[in-house]
């Protein structure tokens, strides 16, 4: 016993002090050490269930947008995304060689790395949405290839399967996804290649899921033998069919009749004029025996003055052309120039449905004299969705760029956009069909008509939204790019290794040291 008290006897702590301060030291860097390797536990898990990446861009290029984001999270049945590609081949270098080869387009801003720090942002999102990568030599890929004979390297299948068992895809392609220029202007020439310069997999991806569940879709015809087709195909087809409507024509040269599956017709800067029994085709059709449900869009070209059997059908419709352009006299809501001007979302009825839920902010060139013949008349009912300030004028149709206004001319509030509703009841039931019409081509055919800054293509895509009866409460895809790289898409894979020893190592060994230091320091006092 006396050797075992004389044992312990010289490790009798000669300072209890010194004992308790380093005691409490200990425990700190035991606290400290043992929350590093919680966070780093807790990260792991958090990085497999929600995005945990920052961009640092000036316009969020490489974040998804807020309305997405909260798009994606009503997303409540599953939905399977593959890209026809592994991340590490699209990012390093296959798809450039690809697309370099077979489209002549090169990537030389990190667009492609781009496509799939987003991509990988979807699963991450939402759990029922499933993201996988695929060899595109591989054997799922041939599979595909049975249903769709065109892939190309890098497309994504977007499938979903109903409740009935059955199954529906679409194929979300490089010319969705991608925008891009000649910049030497040798391309054309066949000699030289094309440079991405816009990105667009959010609302590709993003409508294609949309289209998929919300299994909704509306016929929308063109009357290709009347209009401009390029007015129309441009840039709003392509919008119309991310948000699931499906395109077709009519282009006889008489029409006699329209297909009763169409839900909206448009007519886009007329050609030439109708002929009254064409009008009458057009009106008999809306009507649909009275139970409506049918809708027709205008937009003008140039002027109205050789279509009077056209302005006249639209005047009984409350939607009145005048000559003439619009003409700002209030420098502070024109763009460049007097006739270049900036419109509102007006107060009406149906500007909660059709407004974007942004700023309602139009940029308008061209515009026609337009105006509301009537309020209400008989059992239709107009209704001004965009409209100038009252500082606007008319300039004369032809007049030179030098025109001015008298310094005493009448100014006035001018619509951009008149959407007129006819309603019906039958068996007590009520029913109604629409005729909307534009001020100007420009909401679809403009450069202004896709800009992140104005809303011209959001009123017109949310126009047909409205009066083909889709559900306006959705969230409405609008193609609009991504032009700027984020600092995590221009890190090297050398970069990202050392970023992670950073973070992972260096900063907790660096806690521990202080740790240690002010274990010692108290020690010695």
């Amino acid at each position: 016993m006396n050797f075992i008290k004389n044992f312990f006897a010289k490790f009798k702590v000669k300072n209890k002090s010194a004992f308790r301060h380093g005691s409490y030291a200990v425990a700190i860097i035991a606290v400290v050490i043992a929350g590093v390797i919680v966070l780093n536990v807790l990260m792991g898990i958090l990085s497999q269930r929600g995005v945990l990446s920052f961009d640092i861009t000036a316009d969020k290029a490489n974040s998804m947008s807020e309305e997405n984001i909260e798009f994606l999270k009503t997303v409540d049945k599953p939905v399977s995304v593959t890209m026809l590609s592994t991340a590490e081949a699209y990012t390093g270098g296959t798809m450039n060689e690809f697309s370099s080869n077979y489209l002549y387009v090169v990537d030389d801003s990190n667009y492609y790395s781009q496509t799939i720090n987003i991509l990988n942002q979807y699963s991450q999102i939402n759990s029922n949405i499933t993201v996988v990568y695929e060899d595109f030599y591989g054997a799922k890929t041939e599979n595909i290839a049975t249903e769709y004979s065109n892939l190309f390297y890098g497309d994504i299948l977007v499938e979903y399967t109903n409740s009935k068992g059955e199954k529906k895809s679409r194929l979300v392609t490089f010319d969705d996804i991608y925008t891009y220029s000649d910049e030497t202007g040798y391309a054309a020439q066949g000699y030289g290649y094309y440079y991405v310069d816009g990105n667009n997999i959010e609302t590709a991806l993003s409508s294609a899921i949309n289209i998929l569940i919300s299994e909704e879709t509306k016929q929308l015809a063109i009357v290709a033998s009347h209009s401009n087709t390029s007015v129309f195909t441009t840039l709003y087809k392509k919008a119309l069919e991310l948000n699931g409507f499906e395109i077709s024509e009519i282009s006889n040269p008489i029409i006699q009749s329209i297909p009763e599956e169409i839900d909206v017709l448009v007519i886009t800067a007329p050609t030439t004029d109708f002929l009254q029994s064409e009008i009458n085709v057009i009106s008999d059709w809306l009507w649909n025996d009275g139970y409506l449900s049918k809708s027709l869009i205008f937009v003008p070209g140039a002027s109205m003055k050789k279509f009077p059997v056209l302005t006249q059908f639209l005047a009984e419709w409350g939607i009145e052309y005048s000559e003439g352009l619009l003409y700002q006299t209030d420098k502070n809501y024109y763009y460049g120039n007097p006739t270049s001007m900036y419109m509102f979302a007006a107060t009406s009825d149906l500007t909660k449905d059709i407004a974007p839920s942004s700023s309602g902010l139009c940029l308008l060139s061209s515009n026609l004299v337009m105006n509301a013949g009537f309020d209400t008349y008989a059992s239709r009912k107009t209704n001004i969705i965009v409209s100038t300030n009252d500082a606007v004028t008319v300039a004369p149709e032809g007049a030179s760029e030098n025109w001015e206004p008298a310094k005493d001319a009448e100014c006035n509030i001018y619509p951009g956009l008149i959407v007129t509703n006819e309603n019906n009841f039958v068996d007590n039931v009520q029913y109604k069909g629409y005729v909307a019409a534009f001020s100007t081509q420009e909401f679809i055919y403009s450069t202004w008509a896709d800009n992140s800054n104005v809303q011209n293509m959001d009123f017109a895509l949310n126009t047909a939204i409205f009066v083909s009866g889709m559900d306006t409460s959705k969230m409405s895809f609008v193609p609009k790019t991504i032009s700027t790289q984020s600092f995590a898409s221009m890190l090297s894979e050398s970069e990202v290794i050392m970023m992670q020893i950073i973070f992972m190592a260096v900063v907790p060994l660096v806690i521990v040291t202080i740790g240690v230091v002010v274990w010692v320091r108290r020690k010695r006092r």
